[in-house]
């Protein structure tokens, strides 16, 4: 079920409209802009669906793009309580199936996912490859392979000690994010402006989101022993990764311990950025996103 969205307190962006859609017992806040064959575009933490602004209007002019809050974030709603169930990757995948079918989209199609919403592309090819024409992934690990890297290889568990730090006591996590947006050093600033990580930290200040957002990483570490031993089904259709190679938090070699598991994976690297390129890059991110849907299937 889906309803218009309106008088909300969100950061404008032209041409886009917003409806709130009720899906898996959550109701998800979703923005649109343009209309034609769809696109689905997924952020990562701790982000929201403005994350795509300097994409959008682009891929627009002949795309319905549609851009969810992920559960937790923004308006979408946070339920709380056990977090394997509430924030697993088979929950958050019930939930863009949901949406899709709430928005009246059935067919398969691409999708392009940054960081979290990457890792749910992945998850979702894997479990519902009918859902999925083809992928494009912007610094988002396969999340057999994060599991992997967190726990084999050296480089990737120092990268991820921000994840680990989420088993400690309840709201360290929270409360070290909510200090790095107040005094500006949250990892988002290099990519965005003072004026815009306070549009983010708007966000995530909103009422139970930061635990409701930091729940995806407890969700995923519950998990992870299993996921580093388990053979993934394999991803058939092409998935396109973009990747700044001076990401904080994600080592490159993640792309190749997924290789094994995705059928046909290209690899594009960007030397001088770091993790936020539709951010960063926004000019190569719709040029990337142009081309692979040019190619046919």
């Amino acid at each position: 079920m889906s309803e218009a969205a309106t008088g909300l307190d969100e950061p404008s962006l032209p041409g886009c409209r917003h409806r709130m859609v009720t899906t898996n017992g959550v109701r998800l806040h979703v923005a649109e802009m343009g209309e034609g064959s769809p696109l689905l575009l997924l952020h990562g933490f701790p982000e929201f669906w403005w994350s795509w602004r300097k994409v959008m209007p682009d891929l627009a002019q002949d795309h319905r793009v549609i851009a969810p809050d992920l559960r937790g974030f923004n308006l979408s709603d946070k339920p709380m309580g056990d977090v394997t169930s509430l924030y697993g990757l088979d929950t958050l995948v019930d939930d863009m199936t949901g949406l899709l079918d709430a928005v009246g989209i059935h067919e398969p199609l691409p999708v392009v996912g940054h960081d979290w919403g990457g890792i749910l592309a992945y998850w979702l090819a894997m479990t519902r490859p009918e859902r999925v024409e083809r992928l494009i992934q912007l610094n988002a690990p396969h999340p057999h392979a994060w599991a992997r890297g967190l726990l084999r290889h050296p480089a990737q568990r120092t990268k991820g000690w921000y994840v680990f730090l989420t088993l400690a006591a309840e709201g360290i996590s929270e409360r070290l994010y909510r200090e790095q947006f107040r005094d500006g050093t949250i990892r988002l600033s290099r990519a965005a402006s003072a004026e815009e990580v306070a549009v983010y930290r708007a966000a995530f200040e909103r009422p139970g989101a930061a635990g409701a957002t930091v729940n995806y990483y407890r969700g995923f570490m519950a998990r992870l022993a299993a996921l580093a031993e388990e053979t993934p089904a394999p991803i058939r259709c092409p998935v396109r990764v973009l990747w700044g190679l001076r990401d904080e938090a994600l080592e490159p070699v993640l792309n190749d311990l997924a290789r094994p598991w995705v059928e046909q994976m290209t690899v594009t690297a960007f030397p001088d950025n770091y993790h936020w390129l539709a951010q960063e890059r926004p000019e190569a991110v719709i040029a990337a996103v142009r081309e692979e849907l040019a190619v046919p299937r």
